[in-house]
C-alpha cells in the first residue's frame, strides 16, 4: 500500500501531579515518564508494548548539570528501568544529551531510523519531578529514586560544548544571565526603552498564563495580566534585569510526555486507528557559536536557518501553518522565533501548551509536551499544518519540525548539514586584548543571595573587538547606574584586566 513506509506518529501521552509532601505516592523522575508512556500507549489503541525496539528517553535537569548527588539519589539507567517498567524490551536504549532542542531532535532521529528500517516502534518519554522534590526538602520528607533496572544502554551526556570557562567567570553561566543579555540587545535593536520591552513581554506572556489556564496538563494554570506581569512585586520578584519571576521559565514541575512512532504500514498492521496518525512533514536542526563569539547577539542564524529548511523540507510557506509552538523559556526566543518565521506574535498564537512560564518548564522536555498535544490538536484539525520550535543551550542549538495528519506524499530524510557548514563557517568576533575603552552593547545586574551585587556586560572596543566584563561584588555603585542611569546601551566603559577576570566601570 502506498505510505507504508512512512514513519508516523500514533500515540501520545502526558502526565502531570500538583503532589505536595505528606501525601502519598510521592512522584519520580521514572514515574512521571512512566505515567505519560502508559497513556501513549493507551492513546495507540493497540497492544504496542511488546513491538518497541528502540527506547529514548529524554535527560532529566538532575542528570543535566554536573551537581553534587541529590540525597534522593538517582536512577542509574533511566531507559532500561522504563522498559522494565512497562514490561518492554527494546534493542536499543538511548539517553539523550542535554538541551531543550532534544525532543524534537530524538523525534526526528526515530523517524530515520524507521525509514531505514533499523527500527519497528520508537518510544521517546520524558519525566521530571522537580517540584516533588523540592517539596520533599522542604517538608524534611526522605525521597529514594534509586532504583534501577540494568542493561545496555547509550549515554550521551552533556552534548555540544556551548560555554567556556571564560564566559562562564563573567556571567554567562546560569540562563537566566545568559538570556538577559540576550534580551537587552534584541531590546536595543528593535528601538525599544527598557519599559517598552517589559510591557511587550508582560503582553505575549498574559496570553499564554490564559492558554495555560486552560491546559488540564499545565503545572500553573492561572492566569495573569500584562499589569501583574510588568510589575514587580513581591510575588513577581526581580530576578536577573529585565526579567520578573513569572517572565521565564518555571521549572519546578511534576511532568511527564511521551510519544510513540511506527510505519504507518506497520501502524496498520497492528490495527492503530489511522485517524491517530500524524506525520513529520518536514525538520532541521543547528547549533549557533558560542556567545562571545556570535556577532550580534540579538539574532539567532541557527534559528532563522532552522526555520527555513524545514518549511522548505516540508514544502511550506509559513502563512500554511495554523498552528506554532515556539519555545518560551525566556520571551527573546519567541520574538526571535516570529521575526525569523515572518509571524506577528501580537496577532496571533504562538504557543498551543502555555509556554513554559505558565504550562511549565520540564527542563530539556518541554518541547515533547508540545509535540504531543501538537498531535492531538492536528488530529481534530485534519487539514491543517503545526509548527515545533525547540530551543537549548543559550540560544545554541534549535530543532524545528513541521507536523500534518496528512500523509506526505514523499519523505526523505532531511540532511542539515550543510546549513551547519555556513554557520560554522561564518563570522566570528574576537576578544578584546588589552585594557581600555569600548562600548556596551548590553548588560544584566542582580542582587546576590550574600548582599552583593551582581553585573556583567559585552562590550565592543572601536576596532570591533569584544570584551565580557563583570562589577565588582560590593560595587553596588555601578550596578544602580545600570539600572537606574541613563539606558547602558552605548554608554562607554572602561575595561580593566587582572588576571583571568575582566572588570568595568563607567568612563
Amino acid at each position: 500500500m502506498a505510505g507504508d513506509l512512512l514513519p508516523v506518529l500514533v500515540g501520545v501521552g502526558q502526565a502531570m501531579t500538583q503532589w505536595q509532601a505528606g501525601h502519598d505516592n510521592p512522584p519520580s523522575p521514572i514515574g512521571m515518564a512512566l505515567a505519560a508512556a502508559q497513556a501513549a500507549l493507551r492513546d495507540a489503541g493497540a497492544p504496542l508494548v511488546g513491538t518497541i525496539d528502540c527506547l529514548m528517553m529524554v535527560r532529566t535537569m538532575r542528570d543535566s548539570l554536573p551537581l553534587k548527588p541529590a540525597p534522593q539519589g538517582a536512577c542509574a539507567n533511566p531507559p532500561r528501568t522504563l522498559a522494565a517498567l512497562l514490561g518492554a524490551a527494546p534493542r536499543r536504549a538511548i539517553y539523550g544529551c542535554v538541551g531543550g532542542d532534544t525532543p524534537q531532535a530524538l523525534l526526528a532521529e526515530a523517524c530515520e531510523l524507521l525509514h531505514r528500517g533499523e527500527a519497528r516502534c520508537v518510544l521517546i518519554a520524558s519525566g521530571e519531578a522537580v517540584a516533588a522534590e523540592r517539596a520533599a526538602a522542604r517538608a524534611g520528607v526522605e525521597l529514594d529514586w534509586r532504583a534501577s533496572a540494568q542493561g545496555e544502554w547509550e549515554d550521551r551526556g552533556f552534548g555540544e560544548n556551548i560555554v567556556d570557562a571564560h564566559e562562564i567567570r563573567h556571567g554567562i553561566a546560569l540562563p537566566v544571565q545568559a538570556y538577559a543579555l540576550i534580551e537587552h540587545a534584541l531590546r536595543a535593536r528593535l528601538g525599544r526603552s527598557r519599559s517598552q520591552h517589559i510591557e511587550a513581554m508582560a503582553a505575549l506572556f498574559a496570553r499564554y498564563s490564559q492558554i495555560a489556564a486552560a491546559n488540564p496538563f499545565a503545572q500553573f494554570p492561572q492566569e495573569r495580566s500584562a499589569d501583574f506581569l510588568a510589575a514587580m512585586s513581591p510575588e513577581n520578584y526581580p530576578l536577573a534585569d529585565p526579567y520578573r519571576k513569572h517572565l521565564v521559565a518555571q521549572d519546578s514541575v511534576n511532568q511527564g510526555a511521551a510519544v510513540l512512532l511506527m510505519t504507518a504500514g506497520e501502524a496498520r498492521a497492528l490495527s492503530v486507528p489511522e485517524g491517530n496518525f500524524i506525520y513529520l512533514h518536514g525538520y532541521a536542526q543547528a547549533m549557533e557559536k558560542r556567545m562571545a563569539l556570535r556577532p550580534d547577539l540579538s539574532r539567532s542564524p541557527a534559528l532563522e536557518g532552522a526555520l527555513r529548511l524545514a518549511l522548505e523540507a516540508a514544502g511550506k510557506r509559513i502563512e500554511e501553518i495554523a498552528h506554532l509552538d515556539l519555545y518560551s523559556c525566556f520571551a527573546c526566543v519567541v520574538f526571535l522565533a516570529a521575526e525569523a518565521a515572518g509571524v506577528d506574535w501580537r496577532a496571533r498564537d504562538t504557543s498551543i501548551t502555555g509556554g513554559l512560564p505558565f504550562f511549565g518548564g520540564p527542563g530539556n522536555a518541554y518541547s515533547l509536551h508540545a509535540i504531543a498535544q501538537m498531535a492531538q490538536r492536528l488530529r481534530d484539525d485534519r487539514a491543517a499544518f503545526g509548527l515545533i520550535c525547540a530551543n537549548g543551550g543559550f540560544l545554541s542549538k534549535q530543532a524545528v519540525g513541521i507536523y500534518g495528519a496528512r500523509a506526505p506524499a514523499g519523505w526523505q530524510p532531511v540532511s542539515s548539514a550543510a546549513l551547519q557548514a555556513d554557520l560554522n563557517a561564518g563570522p566570528q568576533i574576537k576578544a578584546m586584548a588589552t585594557d581600555g575603552m569600548a562600548v556596551i552593547e548590553t548588560y544584566t545586574a542582580a542582587s546576590r543571595p550574600d548582599g552583593g551585587v551582581f553585573a556583567c556586560i559585552t562590550a565592543r572596543a572601536a576596532d570591533g573587538a569584544r570584551a565580557l566584563a563583570k562589577a565588582r561584588s560590593a560595587d553596588h555603585e555601578t550596578v544602580r547606574a545600570l539600572a537606574a542611569g541613563p539606558d547602558p546601551i552605548g554608554r562607554a566603559v572602561f575595561i580593566t584586566r587582572e588576571g583571568d577576570n575582566s572588570y568595568f566601570r563607567f568612563g
